[in-house]
């Protein structure tokens, strides 16, 4: 039986077609109803029955009301039955004709319908804070149910259940902005997942799979509706309806697979000379198709004297450029292949990737000195003065040193750590070399104000870092060390 809906004033009419193409008279939906329903949805599981579900108030409460009515092989419509407030958003037949429902109301809830039973209670999958929109439901061959929502926080949430289990916690499985969304299992029993121009795809025991960009975003934009079909042979197509000036277009893109397993390469042959010191390896790359499942990751290789060695897999799929480098330190006065090996697995959407600003060339140190504490204090008292120090580059800096020359007023009492030499006002440390990628370091010391230092003034000292390892930003090697002579106190704002 294939049912047609349409509507005309504040009644809902259906015809049907029967399974030798002949269509029946015009009727009425919900013809005992004293007011016009909405959001009706018509599904019909494998025993014929036809189930009309709409939001109206079903004589309950001047609310918003999930109700359905059925209409059995007899052709007789049984009265609305209530089962919900709430809105009911998605519905679907398994395969022995269960029908599965989730709806929101403040949370997401699911309830079934069994063949010739009445409705099972309300089940809370999740109570998440904030706006949720429409739920989706998906149901497999094994009748394990999967459903994924959208909230308030751009998250695309998922949670799944067992036949004999319960709802899992709600997972985010997407963040970002996200239209329209939607969610089918394929004959494998395996979870895919469209939203906007993503495509995620969870095996049935295992954990989602790396995010895939099906279409470039600017394709979909202003996306009305969009929708996928999963053959089984695990092709997928994707259906969208675009707005654009005023003029709809459907857009259709197809997915495609790896035919067979391999690589795809590209390499160059180079000189690492003995007077480039500290040499970096450094580009710009987006990333999409791989995964840290399977054989699916941009692989990284120096070849020199018959030996290759593996410097990174990155297995991860980029949202815009990112940038990488690496020390080449150990192959200089070599001649080197420097490869990109992009893996792609039979069977599974193609990798992509694109690289830019390729440069081998000598790197530097860049250290930096940052104040995170300067102190307020009265004359005669002690003040503390903290400040942090690194090396963010990836280039080792050799023999740092660090100096800080405190002003007139402060007498230099102790440090931690303790300075190798104090000269008057001037404080220096020697720190010794600065690994690449540094950790924070902290110094902290301790002064005494003089006692006839002026009230609300300011007393201005500076710290410098340096080393003797060429480098070429320095505009972050110096700070001032202020010290406010004076208490602030924060006064109460009385209205009369």
């Amino acid at each position: 039986m294939l049912p047609d809906l349409w509507a005309d004033d504040y009644s809902y009419y259906y015809f049907q077609r029967s399974a030798i193409g002949e269509w029946s008279s015009l009727q009425r939906l919900f013809p005992d109803a004293n007011i016009p329903p909405s959001n009706i949805k018509l599904v019909v599981n494998r025993q014929g029955v036809l189930y009309a579900f709409t939001n109206s108030f079903c004589g309950m409460t001047n609310a918003e009301n999930i109700c359905y009515s059925s209409r059995g092989i007899d052709g007789i419509w049984t009265p609305l039955v209530f089962v919900s407030a709430g809105s009911c958003e998605d519905i679907i037949v398994d395969e022995v004709g269960i029908l599965h429902v989730v709806y929101s109301n403040k949370g997401i809830y699911y309830f079934h319908i069994e063949p010739g039973q009445a409705p099972s209670l309300p089940v809370l999958i999740s109570t998440l804070v904030g706006d949720i929109s429409t739920p989706q439901i998906a149901v497999g061959s094994d009748q394990t149910l999967h459903v994924i929502w959208h909230n308030g926080a751009f998250s695309l949430i998922y949670a799944q259940k067992t036949i004999t289990g319960n709802w899992t916690d709600a997972q985010q499985i997407l963040s970002g902005f996200i239209g329209h969304y939607s969610i089918q299992v394929d004959p494998a029993n395996n979870v895919n997942v469209l939203a906007s121009t993503h495509f995620l795809h969870k095996f049935s025991e295992a954990n989602w799979d790396t995010v895939v960009d099906v279409a470039p975003p600017m394709t979909f934009n202003l996306i009305d509706d969009l929708s996928f079909l999963i053959q089984p042979d695990k092709t997928i197509h994707i259906v969208g309806v675009n707005s654009n000036n005023n003029i709809r277009n459907l857009l259709y893109i197809r997915s495609i697979k790896v035919d067979q397993t391999g690589d795809s390469h590209l390499s160059q042959v180079l000189n690492i000379p003995d007077e480039m010191t500290h040499p970096i390896f450094s580009f710009l790359y987006q990333l999409s198709g791989v995964s840290p499942i399977g054989n699916r990751q941009l692989v990284l290789t120096v070849s020199s004297n018959g030996t290759t060695v593996t410097i990174d897999g990155i297995n991860e799929a980029t949202n815009g450029w990112v940038h990488k480098w690496y020390d080449l330190s150990s192959w200089t006065g070599k001649t080197i292949n420097l490869a990109f090996n992009l893996q792609q697995e039979q069977g599974s959407s193609p990798a992509w990737a694109v690289i830019d600003e390729v440069t081998v060339g000598s790197g530097s140190p860049d250290i930096w000195i940052r104040s995170s504490a300067s102190g307020n204090a009265i004359p005669g008292n002690s003040v503390t003065i903290s400040f942090t120090y690194g090396n963010q580059s990836g280039v080792q800096a050799d023999a740092v040193t660090i100096a800080a020359i405190l002003p007139d007023k402060l007498t230099f009492v102790s440090a931690d750590p303790m300075p190798t030499s104090v000269t008057g006002q001037v404080l220096a440390w020697d720190v010794g070399d600065l690994a690449g990628r540094s950790e924070l370091f902290t110094i902290q010391l301790k002064a005494t104000v003089a006692s006839d230092a002026p009230f609300f003034t300011t007393l201005e000292g500076s710290a410098e870092i340096g080393t003797t390892s060429p480098e070429l930003e320095k505009a972050n090697n110096t700070i001032q060390i202020n010290t406010f002579i004076g208490t602030r106190v924060m006064l109460p704002v009385l209205r009369k």
